[in-house]
């Protein structure tokens, strides 16, 4: 497995993130819906963490349906992956949940705050960034 050179967040922002997660969670996965690597990332992650529920999603649906489906279903944790976190969904559902950004696509700042943990290593996939980082902890 190589090296993962972040260009934001760390290996260390992901280990806060993972090792602050309990029984009392709620935990969405929320993954990009038209590519493979949205779909192998959300099946990585799944298989690591225990998820009460998954979301495919394209960026049109990043929206206030969206948010309130997960206030609705009391989500206070959220793992995104193959989505750029430069959408305003992420600031409004930093609000009332700890987010988790694993990406890979260009952006332009760096979105990483109290509330979330945005990592972003270009070059790769999302999905073999996930695997090698989830791996370490299954």
């Amino acid at each position: 497995m190589q090296k993962i050179e972040f260009l934001v967040g760390s290996e260390k922002r992901f280990s806060e993130f993972i090792s602050n997660l309990n029984e009392k969670d709620k935990i969405a996965l929320i993954s990009h819906s038209k590519d493979i690597d949205g779909i192998v990332s959300a099946k990585v992650v799944s298989s690591a963490v225990n998820i009460n529920l998954i979301k495919f999603v394209d960026y049109n649906e990043l929206n206030n349906s969206l948010l309130n489906e997960l206030r609705k279903n009391k989500i206070n944790k959220v793992i995104a992956t193959d989505l750029s976190a430069e959408t305003n969904f992420f600031k409004e559902l930093e609000k009332f949940s700890d987010i988790l950004i694993i990406d890979h696509h260009q952006f332009k700042e760096d979105s990483n705050t109290k509330n979330t943990k945005f990592l972003n290593a270009q070059g790769l996939c999302a999905a073999y960034i996930s695997y090698c980082l989830f791996s370490k902890i299954k």
